[in-house]
């Protein structure tokens, strides 16, 4: 749901997301959600990124869509975007053949691989894993985007699906509104915020080794 602002004073914040970087007076909970993406997105490895934005570009541009929405408290909608963003990066990483760069070091094109283009998110986690692109400390982490994008994108059928369970285990007198997940909350949101920085450094650094190395 989306944070609820009462009649107060409002906070001015510059939004670094958008075209011009407006700024826009804001109360204090959206405001405050609007300094926690700046957070987040202040832990990327720019410098790293900018070696390999044409890789990620995609990736980067759904992240910021997603942190916008997380900001405004739409958690569902951060939570299908993040997803998207985790992955178009691995798609792309696994994806690149043949890169050329420029004198500055910085990637400049590279051909496309095919092989991965009907691949589902599961088997992309599963092969950058057994590829070295993505550590295998950050399986969980991808796999709670997973879920978390999968339940907002099927949130009718999902809510429907343990209602249905509870009804199976319980007497409908005694179901707690509790034990049932309606929604993507603040605390998932924010966890599938932390997971999206924290593997796309990851993808950064172990893409730019590769290159490296080879």
């Amino acid at each position: 749901s989306v944070p609820h602002c009462p009649n107060e004073a409002s906070e001015v914040v510059k939004i670094m997301h958008v075209k011009g970087e407006p700024e826009v007076a804001l109360c204090s909970e959206h405001a405050s959600r609007f300094r926690r993406i700046e957070y987040y997105f202040n832990l990327i490895n720019w410098d790293a990124l900018t070696k390999v934005y044409l890789l990620f570009s995609t990736a980067i541009m759904l992240l910021g869509d997603a942190a916008l929405l997380f900001a405004m408290g739409f958690n569902d909608a951060s939570a299908v975007m993040i997803r998207a963003s985790l992955e178009a990066a691995l798609h792309s990483a696994l994806s690149m053949r043949n890169p050329r760069f420029n004198s500055n070091g910085m990637l400049t094109t590279y051909n496309h691989d095919k092989a991965y283009d009907k691949y589902r998110l599961k088997q992309l986690i599963n092969e950058a894993v057994r590829k070295n692109i993505l550590d295998s400390n950050l399986i969980e982490c991808a796999k709670r985007i997973r879920d978390y994008g999968d339940f907002a994108a099927h949130i009718s059928e999902k809510q429907w699906s343990q209602f249905r369970q509870l009804i199976k285990n319980k007497y409908m007198e005694s179901i707690n509104s509790s034990d049932l997940k309606l929604w993507i909350n603040d605390n998932d949101a924010e966890d599938a915020l932390k997971c999206i920085i924290e593997i796309m450094n990851n993808l950064i650094s172990n893409v730019i080794k590769g290159l490296t190395r080879a």
